[in-house]
Order: structure tokens, then C-alpha cells, then sequence
């Protein structure tokens, strides 16, 4: 859930035209792909349309980022600032039912994932905590001591 910081226009509001809110937060969109943020190409007519007579945000504060990673064969992951995340093997499970990230066998692929990240990271200047497998060791552990993970898996 994020916080705005700025609106780009306000509808007009009376009482014969209540305001009928809906939220539209866009998982996996960059804003850059709307007429309203700039983007002259009309790739997204119906977003497009309906940001012209609502209220749009120009700028949106994520409170729990993450960054995420999905590779051409299957695997799909996230990491947050806090060191946790979601892994899914896609080609498996494709309605990511199964949540990989602290099986036991899933630290490799972990590590090659991660630093995939860490290397777009650097460039753009990302701040977002790099991995840290002694961390996953610890939460895994802790996890099947508190029986929320069998220690088999």
C-alpha cells in the first residue's frame, strides 16, 4: 500500500456527481506505459481513457518494496528489504500455488536469482538490501522450529 505524494488533475464533485472511488493499483506496470506519465504511444486505450477523467497520482510511495525476477525458464522471484520473498517455479506451477522460497533445496537458485538482481541494482542505483543467505538460514530455522515449515521440505 503506498501513500500519494501529488495529484495530476481533480474531477468536479457535487452532489449530482458524487465522487464513486475505485483504485486501480497496477502490479508489474511502469508508469511510463500511459499517455498520462508521458508515454505519446497508446499502448493501453482503456487505462488511458479512463486516467483522463480520474484522479491520477503523479507520484506513489510504496511502503514495502521489493524487486522481483522471472527467467524464460519458469522461475519467478521476489525479494524484500526485510531479506524475505516468494519463489515459484512457473513451469511447475504456474498458479504459484507453492511458495519455494524456504525449501530447503531452493538456496541456489535463491543465490543465482539474487544476484541477477544485484546486477541491475548497481547501475540504476537501487537501494534495496542485497540478500543475504546466512538471514534465509536463520528464518528457514526458525520457521521449522516454530512448525510452520516441515524441516523435510
Amino acid at each position: 500500500m503506498g501513500l500519494p505524494a501529488s495529484v495530476t488533475r481533480r474531477p468536479q464533485v457535487s452532489r449530482r456527481n458524487p465522487p464513486n472511488p475505485l483504485f486501480l493499483i497496477s502490479d508489474q506496470q511502469r508508469a511510463d506505459t500511459l499517455r498520462v506519465y508521458g508515454n505519446e504511444r497508446n499502448i493501453a486505450p482503456s487505462l488511458n481513457h479512463l486516467a483522463d477523467r480520474s484522479v491520477v497520482f503523479k507520484e506513489y510511495y510504496v511502503t514495502q518494496p521489493l524487486r522481483a525476477i522471472r527467467t524464460v525458464d519458469g522461475w519467478k522471484m521476489t525479494l524484500t528489504d526485510g531479506g524475505s520473498g516468494e519463489l515459484y517455479n512457473l513451469a511447475r506451477d504456474p498458479e504459484e500455488r507453492t511458495n519455494l522460497f524456504y525449501h530447503k533445496g531452493s538456496l541456489p537458485i535463491i543465490r543465482e536469482l539474487a544476484a541477477r538482481i544485484n546486477l541491475w541494482q548497481r547501475p540504476t542505483g537501487d537501494k534495496l538490501l542485497p540478500f543475504d543467505p546466512e538471514g534465509w538460514k536463520q528464518r528457514r530455522d526458525n520457521y521449522v522450529k516454530q512448525g510452520l515449515l516441515n524441516a523435510d521440505t
